[in-house]
């Protein structure tokens, strides 16, 4: 009997510290706070929503570009062999060539553009077609270079990762501080962009190494999940207090105990975490922007999910989570400005 019992009192608490685990910090402090307003009589504030109503990241094949292949007969092949585009080409169609990940496709791309641009053996070969050819070959692979350069950013799963919505919303203590290695990527991988017309000479596992810290952030998927709840949030509370008559009944009682509410539940704790995700967001919001615009050829699909995180279109999902911002701040300025509140 007592195995049992104890298979049984484990069995219950790991269904307790399950169901703990995944109980979302923030939905509990804004569900607070509605709770707490609600207890006057003439608010019925709706409860905090779990719908999210958004712009997923597109499936895969909705966020890639095709790219050209470099086909050559063998007697082609073989008259390359005494240049690097030879060894490039053997790469390529290697078992591992044929399997490459979007960021070692891009490496190709830069490398084997460089090849041909480089290849003495292109200017006296005495096969004419086969020149024009490889130098038509290039320019069509330059033009393809941002293509190329997309389909690395974009079109794996680090860029999955960066946007997943399985880490709920970002954590009540996040600063600049928890933000800075990615600021710093993002710039990185916008430079690099810049730089791409030079063919600059890649390494690998840098180009691996700032992917994986987009990989490990999860911070694209928690800011959205985190705009959506507290604009919804904002916005049903403001639309409720909005409604309420004011007079001087309401002046004298239910208005300061409104106010203890909101300073208890609004000013003393989502405020300041509002603050500090505003901070993070105006410093990784630019950066993805820009690395979107180096893009320059990212697919439509791609180019609507990140407009929601614009902070120039003030229908962007940014734009209307500050619209309810603003709202729910003018709510309470209409009450404690006009039953003279303000400490």
């Amino acid at each position: 009997m007592k195995p049992s019992v104890s298979f049984f009192s484990l069995f219950l608490l790991t269904l307790l510290l399950s169901s703990c685990a995944f109980t979302p910090v923030l939905t509990d402090k804004l569900q607070a706070y509605i709770e707490s307003l609600n207890r006057y009589s003439e608010l019925t504030i709706k409860p905090v929503s779990q719908s999210f109503n958004f712009i997923h990241l597109p499936a895969r094949d909705e966020r890639l570009q095709a790219l050209s292949t470099f086909d050559v007969s063998l007697i082609e092949f073989l008259s390359l062999q005494d240049c690097d585009i030879g060894y490039h080409l053997g790469v390529r169609n290697s078992l591992l060539g044929k399997v490459m990940t979007h960021s070692q496709r891009l490496v190709y791309e830069t490398d084997i553009i460089r090849a041909i641009e480089n290849c003495d053996l292109l200017v006296n070969n005495p096969r004419p077609k086969l020149i024009d050819k490889i130098k038509k070959v290039a320019q069509q692979k330059r033009d393809e270079l941002y293509k190329a350069y997309g389909n690395a950013i974009w079109g794996g799963t680090e860029m999955e990762r960066f946007f997943s919505l399985s880490n709920g919303h970002l954590p009540m203590t996040i600063k600049r501080t928890h933000v800075q290695p990615l600021q710093r990527t993002l710039e990185k991988l916008t430079t690099f962009a810049e730089d791409l017309p030079t063919l600059p000479k890649l390494r690998q596992e840098k180009l691996e190494y700032s992917l994986k810290i987009l990989y490990h952030s999860e911070y694209g998927g928690q800011l959205l999940l985190t705009l959506v709840l507290l604009t919804d949030t904002l916005q049903n509370i403001a639309v409720s207090l909005d409604a309420v008559p004011i007079d001087d009944a309401f002046c004298l009682g239910p208005a300061r105990f409104l106010q203890q509410q909101m300073n208890q539940h609004y000013i003393t704790i989502i405020q300041p975490y509002m603050a500090r995700l505003n901070t993070t967001a105006y410093y990784i919001l630019p950066q993805l922007s820009q690395l979107g615009a180096s893009s320059q050829n990212m697919t439509e699909s791609m180019r609507s999910f990140l407009g929601q995180l614009s902070q120039e279109d003030s229908h962007s999902l940014w734009g209307q989570y500050q619209a309810a911002s603003q709202y729910h701040a003018r709510a309470w300025d209409r009450i404690l400005r006009q039953c003279q509140l303000f400490n």
